[in-house]
């Protein structure tokens, strides 16, 4: 199981990766604080917290919801890095 600490930058990004821990098995919020959270997880569901991430960055933007998908890519991205 691994911990990893991710800077998301914005309150939206950071509740929208909230979001997406919360719908994504075997991953979950270890703890957080200001724009920083900790995930706990396996290898498998911090990839899939990726691809969830993704999915919905792009329903956002099929959606006319750029804000929202621009609040995904950063916390995808922001994930991405912290591993």
């Amino acid at each position: 199981m691994m911990r990893l600490t991710v800077d998301t930058l914005t309150d939206e990004t950071n509740s929208e990766l909230k979001r997406a821990v919360d719908g994504t098995p075997s991953v979950e919020l270890a703890g957080g604080s200001g724009t920083s959270l900790t995930i706990s997880g396996d290898d498998a569901g911090v990839e899939q917290l990726e691809r969830t991430l993704w999915t919905r960055e792009l329903s956002a933007r099929q959606h006319g919801q750029d804000s929202l998908a621009d609040a995904d890519q950063i916390a995808r991205e922001s994930l991405r890095a912290a591993r």
